[in-house]
């Protein structure tokens, strides 16, 4: 239950520009990561349903190297990818996942969720052996209330 359950803080890039890597250069990590969910907030969602969700903003190398060395345990995005579909390297995937560190893709209404710290749900379906698979995400803000980040 660890794993699906966190304490998480949002980075919001919205300088992000459509096919390209997001660099530690263009924003600040949070400096306590160790054990969290890391959410990125491109603004992404609102393309949704367009031709423009296809080409989205992606993790550099520095941001992945970053997250990793700090201890990170998930890595959520509002974008269809954590990686850029045409790298065949698949450097976040290839990085995160064999470290045991979660990637959630697709996430909405990350713009609602506070600048302080909150708790994290990615409930996943039960399910063995998957590569991927739908969750249910969604967030409890400071002062208790519960707000939806995926539908």
């Amino acid at each position: 239950m660890d794993e699906v359950v966190l304490d998480a803080v949002v980075v919001r890039i919205s300088t992000a520009k459509a096919g390209e890597a997001v660099t530690l250069n263009s924003f600040t990590l949070p400096s306590d990561k160790r054990g969290k969910a890391v959410l990125f907030h491109f603004g992404w969602d609102r393309h949704w349903g367009t031709d423009q969700s296809e080409t989205y903003p992606f993790l550099g190398r520095d941001v992945i190297d970053a997250i990793v060395e700090a201890g990170a345990k998930l890595v959520g995005m509002d974008t269809f990818n954590a990686d850029d579909r045409s790298d065949p390297a698949r450097p976040a995937h290839t990085e995160f996942l064999s470290r045991n560190i979660l990637i959630v893709e697709n996430l909405t209404n990350l713009g609602d969720l506070p600048d302080k710290p909150f708790r994290f749900f990615a409930v996943p379906i039960k399910a063995k052996g998957a590569a991927a698979m739908t969750i249910r995400a969604f967030a409890e803000t400071p002062g208790g209330g519960i707000g939806r980040a995926n539908e």
